[in-house]
């Protein structure tokens, strides 16, 4: 019984979220005729906010206005889709987005716990940004040579939504945030190589 009532919960609050991103996606689509270019900077934007908060120790609001970027993120990508409103270009700004959003955090988290004197956390932040690059270079020359690459333990959205939790919470103790880094660091290095093992599979000379 009480699977039923999970289950017809988990689907009212499926279709209230479901309903808001309709309700935005028409704001920003037909009310403000957004193009998905604008909604792109706006996330990056918004970031460099979340980044500076990151620096000075601020990461449950960090948290919270990283997780604004990233609607951004995805509804520029919807706009672009449901109002065919896309371009190359604005395909190769959102990929380049991503990455600025993710070390714009990062930098910022440098200096936050450089600022404290853990020093250690600069390595943590190089370690996440081989694999968060590698991660996105390995599908892109994959898929550049004709083949699909959507295997990976951990992609750019997990690891934004992990970012973001890891964020909320560091009110308990903000070594989490720390810890949650470097475990998303490992996350993206393990699906580095599994995309590198699944292209050896499937790129056959």
């Amino acid at each position: 019984m009480s699977l039923i009532k999970n289950n017809i919960f988990y689907k009212f609050i499926n279709k209230i979220l479901i309903i808001i991103r309709e309700i935005l996606l028409k704001f920003f689509a037909e009310t403000l005729k957004a193009k998905p270019d604008y909604l792109t900077i706006t996330g990056i934007l918004i970031s460099i906010v979340s980044a500076y908060l990151y620096a000075k120790g601020y990461f449950v609001a960090a948290g919270f206005v990283l997780w604004a970027s990233g609607l951004f993120d995805v509804f520029d990508g919807l706009v672009a889709k449901r109002y065919n409103r896309g371009s190359k270009f604005g395909s190769l700004l959102d990929s380049a987005s991503d990455r600025y959003v993710e070390i714009f955090q990062l930098i910022g988290l440098i200096y936050y716990f450089n600022r404290i004197g853990i020093y250690s956390f600069s390595y943590i932040a190089l370690f996440y940004i081989l694999g968060s690059v590698l991660t996105s270079y390995i599908r892109a020359k994959i898929e550049s040579l004709g083949e699909e690459c959507k295997v990976g333990f951990i992609q750019r959205l997990e690891r934004l939504f992990a970012f973001v939790v890891f964020s909320l919470l560091s009110f308990i103790d903000k070594r989490i945030l720390f810890w949650g880094v470097f475990a998303i660091a490992i996350g993206a290095n393990i699906t580095a190589i599994q995309r590198l093992i699944y292209g050896k599979k499937v790129l056959k000379d």
